[in-house]
This record gives C-alpha cells, sequence and structure tokens, in this order.
C-alpha cells in the first residue's frame, strides 16, 4: 500500500492494514504522491509537468487559475525556469505549488489522469531512480516482486 503522508485519516488507518500484515511505503513527512514527486524535479521536468497539467485541465488559463490560486501573486506564465530567473519563486517554493496545486485541483485524481502521471514518471525514471521518490518506487517493486530490500533500500 502506498501512503500519502498528508491525510490524516489514512495514516491513522494504515496501523490496521500494517498490522494485519499489509506491506506499506510511505512518502514520510507530510508528502502526497504529487509533492514527493516535485521534491525532486528540476526545472525542466517541473515546466513538463505543468505542461502535463495543461494537457489533463484543458488549457493554460485554468492551470494558470490553480496555481494563483495557491500563489500569493498571479501567476503569468507556465515556464518554471522564468519564474525562478524573475525571482518571483525559487526552486523549492515552485516545486511546493505545484505539488500543491496539482494535489488540490486533483490534476491526477482520476484513473486516466494517474496513467498520464504514471507515464511521466516512467519517461523520467532514470532520473529519478536515486532520488527519494525513486527509492519509495523501488520499495514498492520489491514488495510487489517479493524482492527483499537491500541496506541500502530506505
Amino acid at each position: 500500500i502506498l501512503v500519502d503522508c498528508d491525510d490524516p485519516a489514512a495514516m491513522s488507518a494504515i496501523g490496521d492494514a500494517e498490522a494485519a500484515g499489509a506491506g506499506t511505503v510511505k512518502w514520510g513527512g507530510t508528502h502526497c504522491t504529487e509533492s514527493a514527486l516535485c521534491d525532486v524535479l528540476d526545472v525542466d521536468a517541473l515546466t513538463a509537468l505543468v505542461q502535463l497539467g495543461i494537457t489533463l485541465r484543458a488549457s493554460e488559463a485554468t492551470v494558470r487559475d490553480d496555481l494563483t490560486a495557491y500563489h500569493s501573486g498571479t501567476i503569468t506564465t507556465l515556464d518554471v525556469g522564468v519564474w525562478i530567473q524573475d525571482g518571483e519563486l525559487d526552486l523549492q517554493a515552485a516545486r511546493d505549488l505545484i505539488g500543491k496545486t496539482a494535489k488540490k485541483r486533483e490534476w491526477f485524481k482520476s484513473i486516466p489522469n494517474g496513467g498520464t502521471l504514471g507515464e511521466f514518471v516512467w519517461a523520467r525514471i532514470d532520473s529519478l531512480t536515486p532520488t527519494s521518490f525513486g527509492e519509495k518506487l523501488t520499495l514498492i517493486k520489491n514488495q510487489i516482486y517479493g524482492v527483499e530490500p537491500s541496506k541500502t533500500d530506505v
């Protein structure tokens, strides 16, 4: 079971599943899938994720509105590099904003959109594998296929 740690109800119920023998992988902290992913993406990948949001949300204006809802200013461009270059946000603030927005506006909460997010992750699996996000994916793979985690797995 993959557990988003930003949902207190899920966190309180997970103990029962673990007691029953279910394998669990938690993102840690207060991360959900979206924020855990954004926390390890570089500027170009964050911009690509925003572009994916446009595809799923049907328009640039919708995604700008989504992002502006969780930002103190108005988002006028969807290029994360420009946000950073212009001093509007630093990299971590951009990661936080995109992760929060994707979660709160449910960019990936349907089965088809979740599959699209999976394709996004798979296309970047080589760069994600050595990250904290990739480590969690490795743990999930090991649980599914019955591979014992090594001492280097988290």
